[in-house]
């Protein structure tokens, strides 16, 4: 092999090849667990879609939807002509219970529960997901 092509086998070898340090991040240390949260936002007189109104997804620090939870991330989302929303929600690399909350920004109409975020090396399910319907 000549020189130049040495030179080019030895850059990319150490390029490509993966670290050994123990800091390096293994295949099982990145990862993120995903929810999806949905529902449909209505008038609560006639029941007809709410649409094109903005709605905040959150997510709470714990697994207690009993009002006094801390929002830790809050995504916005805007409803479709059928006043539906959908939003998958990633939470980092942690899975479990959380509660979630959908707040219509208008009417500041809130409703909450809970929902599996599921993610890891080895967990192969789908997300959880979990429906909150607004009615304002």
């Amino acid at each position: 092999m000549n020189r130049k092509l040495t030179i080019i086998a030895i850059f990319a070898t150490s390029v490509l090849a993966p670290s050994c340090s123990e800091d390096a991040a293994g295949p099982c240390d990145l990862w993120v667990a995903f929810a999806v949260v949905s529902g449909r936002v209505t008038d609560s007189g006639s029941g007809a879609p709410i649409v094109n109104t903005e709605i905040d997804v959150m997510v709470a620090e714990g697994s207690q939807c009993d009002g006094s939870e801390q929002w830790i991330e809050t995504r916005r989302v805007t409803t479709d002509n059928a006043g539906q929303f959908s939003l998958k929600l990633g939470l980092g690399n942690q899975n479990g219970v959380r509660c979630v909350g959908a707040q219509e920004t208008n009417s500041g109409r809130i409703t909450r529960d809970t929902v599996e975020f599921v993610g890891g090396c080895n967990d192969t399910r789908p997300p959880g997901r979990v429906n909150l319907d607004i009615s304002i």
